[in-house]
């Protein structure tokens, strides 16, 4: 039954860890392209 509970921690601080690790990526890119969107909305290019 303990390895079940080591395999289970193991398991579980892999994936919260790849999940932080993932969102502190996918934040800064989102703002940026999101930057990006509304500069194109509000600047008056292709106009």
């Amino acid at each position: 039954m303990a390895g079940w509970v080591t395999f289970w921690k193991i398991a579980c601080i892999i994936g919260f860890g790849s999940f932080f690790v993932l969102a502190l990526v996918v934040i800064p890119l989102g703002a940026k392209d999101l930057l990006a969107l509304f500069r194109h909305l509000g600047g008056g290019e292709d106009r």
